[in-house]
């Protein structure tokens, strides 16, 4: 599943107990990305749980460099997307990236599997 980081880009000047409070969220217990692996041609239901998700605006859910589809936020703590084709197999974060420039990233949370292979019928036979 990976840890979290949240982080504040749209807001310098804000007291420290509202920052530790908007920082907190992705630190909510069962705070994550699930499941942790898919098909590479993409389309695996995500849960991304957490909380303080209807606060910040809109979300727009990257699965490594691509936006995830159909993102919908649920409830304060879960927000489901569907996942984008890969470009290669591998590993990748996932990352929220909130209307109000709040960020919430979970390192390493998805792990896309092989492309899968088309195989054809030969010809004459």
């Amino acid at each position: 599943m990976g840890g979290c980081r949240r982080s504040v880009s749209a807001v310098t000047r804000l007291p420290a107990t509202l920052i530790a409070a908007l920082v907190a969220g992705c630190a909510a217990p069962g705070a994550g990305v699930r499941p942790s692996a898919g098909r590479g041609a993409g389309g695996e239901s995500l849960r991304i749980t957490g909380r303080d998700f209807r606060v910040h605006g809109a979300p727009v859910v990257y699965v490594g460099a691509k936006a995830a589809k159909s993102v919908v936020v649920e409830s304060d703590s879960l927000i489901t997307a569907l996942t984008p084709d890969a470009d290669v197999a591998g590993v990748v974060d996932v990352t929220v990236q909130f209307a109000d420039g709040e960020a919430l990233d979970f390192p390493s949370a998805f792990a896309y599997g092989a492309p899968g292979v088309v195989l054809t019928a030969p010809s004459g036979d």
